[in-house]
């Protein structure tokens, strides 16, 4: 945080001037640029600025946790246990020259109306991190290793990094931004295997033994939470000069699981667009978007020919079943899209590959 080099983007140090001059008959010197006329940007500019307390202590993270192992199985551990973590000083952008909400002109009720929007970075946001995790590892044995991970966590935080997310609604009430994290997932699962194939690696036969005997399958399985997101007013309602401002909510707004398609995630009639000059009373973070549900395969089988020469073949398919990933929402109240889901990620996507080694 410490360490802040945006601040050079400030006037005067980096205007973009404009200069006319026909290619033809060049009349632009260095020593003048203006004199065929041209322009310097006017204000009110936007600028940077660090918090004016100049108090910016290093950002700090305390973890515990507590954690049971037992061996359930031969060469198989179960280990359960909660995980938790406390981060302070984590960095932020807030508006420092927001108006207040109510009509006229935005720039003459700014605090300093010489300039328009002051960004102002500060390490005041705090989060917490709790959770119960479980992890059951096979140790390698008859040619199969797998490791699986299950937890099921709360993070919470009262801001985003500086450099992503919304700033604060209010800058003047910022405990109303405490919610879930931009990263919080309530359940993540995945699993990841690896199975030396046992069939054929001891065939008398020899082109038997080569081609299909020394098989390896690999797999990784990953299940995540939907993603938070919040729910936006269309506009600068408040009239303060920040786009950053949530909807009103008027009812819970969530759809049951089984009623939930990408045409309708949520219930879109419980938001609406805040009173002319208020800001929404809608929460931080509040609704959660689509799973996420990976499995990645692969297939390796290396050939050796004599003692030092070695191709390996590698067969990789991620995203195995074609399975969508849908995005987030439309989340701008009155937009086209709200409430409707149109982006997806997670095609099948096949690598085959050939190394040659010696």
């Amino acid at each position: 945080m410490n360490n802040i080099t945006l601040l050079q983007s400030n006037p005067p140090f980096r205007i973009t001037p404009t200069v006319f001059s026909d290619p033809a008959n060049p009349t632009v010197s260095l020593s003048d640029p203006y004199q065929t006329g041209g322009a310097l940007p006017t204000g009110p500019f936007n600028i940077a600025s660090v918090d004016a307390s100049r108090s910016l202590p290093n950002a700090y993270t305390q973890n515990y946790s507590l954690l049971i192992q037992q061996e359930v199985l031969p060469q198989t551990t179960l280990e359960i246990g909660y995980v938790g973590a406390q981060s302070k000083h984590l960095d932020r952008s807030d508006s420092g020259n927001l108006a207040s909400p109510g009509p006229g002109a935005i720039q003459p009720r700014r605090p300093f109306p010489m300039w328009a929007d002051i960004r102002v970075l500060r390490n005041d946001v705090t989060s917490s991190y709790n959770s119960l995790q479980s992890t059951l590892r096979r140790r390698t044995s008859n040619g199969l290793t797998m490791i699986g991970t299950y937890a099921w966590s709360k993070t919470i935080d009262d801001g985003n990094d500086y450099n992503a997310g919304a700033r604060a609604q209010d800058p003047e009430r910022r405990f109303l931004e405490r919610g879930p994290s931009q990263f919080d997932f309530t359940h993540r699962m995945t699993w990841s295997v690896v199975y030396e194939l046992p069939f054929f690696a001891g065939a008398s036969r020899s082109l038997q033994r080569t081609l299909l005997g020394g098989w390896q399958l690999n797999g990784i399985y990953v299940f995540e939470s939907g993603r938070v997101f919040s729910i936006s007013a269309a506009g600068d309602r408040a009239n303060t000069g920040s786009g950053a401002q949530r909807a009103d909510r008027l009812a819970d707004g969530r759809l049951p699981r089984s009623e939930r398609t990408i045409d309708r995630w949520f219930v879109t009639g419980a938001f609406a667009q805040p009173q002319q000059f208020t800001y929404g009373n809608a929460g931080r973070h509040i609704l959660r978007g689509p799973i996420t549900n990976t499995l990645d395969f692969g297939a390796v089988k290396n050939f050796r020919f004599a003692e030092r020469h070695n191709v390996q073949f590698r067969a990789e398919f991620f995203g195995f079943t074609n399975t969508p990933n849908f995005g987030l929402p439309g989340a701008t109240v009155g937009t086209p899209l709200f409430g409707i889901i149109r982006s997806a990620e997670g095609n099948r996507n096949v690598q085959l590959a050939l190394k040659y080694s010696f």
